[in-house]
């Protein structure tokens, strides 16, 4: 049996030093595997806020359709409310994270302008904007045109 006489382990200091820069390593990937968690939690937020904009924006849209007595009563909601959506078995399902308000402006004789905002919510149980988040607790704000019906005007001209 021969034996390597220049061959040698590490010593104790070098064994501390590298788990020290291993541990060091392995944290930093913890951690940014963890705010890379929390980015994609806040897009999926980010995404549910617009989704409801979108569909609510959308129920006026089709509400204004279909006749002038239904486009006559596009008001504005002064009081938060739930954003809300329907499962697959036709229930509405309200999403207690975000409330929203409507304001509805007549532009002329013809024309409405429809701004829904999406807010941040402060509790679940009451649909109130938590307004101690940026911007007033604002998520998304999105605003369409909507014209009288052509059938309504067409009905009451006469």
């Amino acid at each position: 049996m021969s034996r390597h006489l220049g061959t040698r382990g590490f010593t104790l200091s070098e064994a501390v030093i590298a788990m020290a820069f291993i541990g060091v390593i392995t944290t930093s990937m913890l951690i940014i595997a963890s705010k890379g968690f929390q980015l994609s939690n806040k897009e999926t937020d980010m995404a549910a806020a617009y989704q409801s904009c979108e569909s609510i924006l959308e129920d006026y849209a089709t509400k204004g359709q279909r006749s002038e007595t239904s486009w006559s009563t596009i008001s504005t909601t002064t009081t938060p409310q739930f954003t809300s959506h329907k499962d697959k078995d036709d229930n509405i399902v309200f999403d207690r994270r975000f409330v929203y308000k409507v304001t509805v402006t007549n532009v002329g004789t013809e024309l409405k302008k429809v701004q829904v905002s999406v807010f941040r919510a402060t509790s679940a149980t009451a649909p109130t904007i938590d307004t101690s988040k940026p911007r007033g607790g604002e998520v998304y704000r999105l605003t369409n045109f909507y014209p009288k019906p052509a059938n309504a005007s067409e009905t009451s001209g006469g």
